[in-house]
């Protein structure tokens, strides 16, 4: 069993430059979490940071890490991701296994040591001594990637983020959507539901004075146009509760600011006109995952009835949060049990039964 050990939590307030590390580990709830709480309450909690025994997350899933880059390329620029990010080494003067290095050593006419770590230390030695340019060495070359910070990516993947990252920038109708604003800022605040006070928290990819820019990837959808794929993404992830859930907390913005709870580096006279602002729209843009470098963007203006409904969604995730915690609290498992009923022709989906 996992011994999970809740962090400290964030004090309410609006943070630049925090990794995304901590801010994903703070309990507080996030969009995921709502859109959890909406739908089933104790499926929030088996995954949340209250489970002592929550299932590990692998963050360095290969998805995730191709995300992270992408936003890295897009949100901040390709030399800021070229500072964090080296493509994986191939080629066919790559030295890679013990025996490749034996036989460099040996055509050299030296002995090879036993050990793999040897080889590589004694051919380092060699080029240093006489001047020459050390051959590449995968181990080596990993090594020198990890002590810098830099995360190695697989060929295909790489170039698929240089592909995506730049047909968003080069679109004209959405290049501008990353200008004029700050990359990865992220707002912690609590607000009273019910009687009760709930800690909650949003991460906007890209804020800019008048909107929140979110970056999405979605795989496109065989025999339907690209934007035709965006939108259904849009509702089958239900990412207008997360647009509305941002809005929520980008409108604690300002009375944040006022109360000095700014934390990081950042302008002062940009984030005035920031908090300045009395309107401000959720702009979703869109890059393709697989085949043609696809892009797309759709803006929810203040006033969007989209919006309305995921501010009901947000309030349904709230009730249900405060009910079950009141009914179970923190460390129990958050299990309702249903009664037995009888199963009808309108529970089942529309398409069943079909002709």
């Amino acid at each position: 069993m996992n011994a999970h050990v809740a962090p400290e939590p964030f004090a309410d307030g609006l943070y630049f430059g925090l990794d995304e590390t901590p801010y994903h580990a703070d309990p507080a709830l996030g969009s995921t979490d709502l859109k959890q709480l909406a739908a089933e309450p104790a499926a929030y909690w088996f995954g949340s940071a209250l489970n002592p025994d929550r299932p590990e997350q692998d963050e360095d899933a290969a998805h995730r890490i191709v995300g992270r880059a992408v936003h890295k390329f897009v949100l901040e620029g390709p030399q800021a991701f070229n500072a964090r990010f080296d493509r994986y080494p191939e080629g066919d003067d790559l030295l890679v296994t013990a025996d490749q290095l034996g036989a460099w050593l040996k055509d050299r006419g030296e002995k090879a040591p036993a050990t793999k770590a040897g080889r590589i230390e004694l051919i380092r030695a060699l080029c240093d001594a006489d001047g020459s340019e050390p051959p590449r060495i995968l181990d080596h070359l990993l090594k020198e990637a990890a002590d810098a910070g830099r995360t190695m990516l697989k060929g295909p993947d790489f170039d698929r983020i240089i592909q995506a990252g730049g047909a968003v920038l080069d679109n004209p109708h959405l290049a501008g959507s990353f200008h004029g604003g700050a990359a990865e800022v992220s707002i912690f605040w609590t607000e009273e539901f019910d009687g009760e006070p709930v800690r909650r928290k949003a991460r906007f990819d890209f804020l800019k004075p008048r909107a929140v820019v979110d970056l999405k990837s979605t795989r496109p959808m065989d025999g339907m146009p690209f934007v035709a794929s965006c939108r259904k993404a849009l509702g089958q992830w239900n990412y207008p509760t997360q647009a509305a859930a941002y809005l929520q907390g980008r409108a604690r913005l300002a009375s944040l600011v006022a109360e000095g709870r700014v934390f990081g580096e950042h302008d002062p006279a940009w984030l005035a006109r920031v908090a300045a602002a009395e309107q401000f729209a959720f702009c979703f843009i869109f890059w393709a995952s697989v085949g043609a470098p696809l892009t797309w963007g759709g803006v929810m203006s203040p006033g969007n009835p989209v919006l309305d409904v995921g501010e009901e969604y947000i309030r349904r995730a709230l009730e249900n949060y405060v009910a079950a915690r009141r009914a179970h609290g923190v460390s129990a498992p958050w299990i309702t049990h249903q009664p037995l009923e009888e199963i009808e022709l309108d529970h089942l989906p529309r398409w069943w039964g079909a002709a």
